[in-house]
């Protein structure tokens, strides 16, 4: 072992955290582009629920999903503060809509446990583990997870319809 490797224990993240529903969540600020207000969305017809459908994001196409709805959480309306997460997922850019975004936070991975067994299964697919920041436990999430290949290809196929323009 080489005494210059560092350890997960030793390693810093920077997260953005944000609200969804109740919960807060977080993703690797590496894979945000940019963070923006709600835009007008164009509906997407015959895509799965979560997808709220696509945006003009200066010339380029992106498909937006709700994380709330992605997650499983229970929709409480419409919210000042929500903003759209422009992510990068497989290499393409998704936008997903939050509550609102609270903090960016530098963690040691070393405090980002793996979730525990009685949360694991469908429903914990997309955590990448449970962060712990002082008295508070965030949900840290994994982007590349949020969407299977079929999903992607559908949001692919949506951003190419003919009906919408770059």
């Amino acid at each position: 072992m080489q005494e210059d490797a560092v350890k997960k224990e030793d390693r810093r993240v920077q997260l953005a955290v944000f609200r969804a529903g109740a919960g807060e969540y977080a993703v690797d600020i590496m894979r945000i582009t940019e963070i923006i207000r709600p835009q007008k969305l164009t509906f997407v017809p015959k895509a799965p629920d979560f997808i709220e459908g696509v945006i003009n994001l200066r010339g380029s196409v992106v498909p937006v999903i709700d994380i709330r709805k992605r997650l499983g959480i229970t929709y409480a309306g419409e919210d000042t503060r929500s903003k759209i997460l422009i992510l990068l997922i497989n290499r393409r850019k998704i936008g997903a809509v939050v509550d609102d975004v609270k903090e960016i936070l530098y963690m040691d991975m070393g405090s980002i446990e793996d979730a525990p067994e009685i949360v694991k299964g469908p429903e914990a697919q997309f955590l990448q583990g449970i962060g712990k920041a002082d008295e508070r436990l965030i949900m840290v999430l994994d982007p590349d997870k949020l969407l299977n290949p079929g999903e992607l290809a559908e949001l692919d196929r949506a951003r190419t319809a003919p009906d919408i323009k770059e």
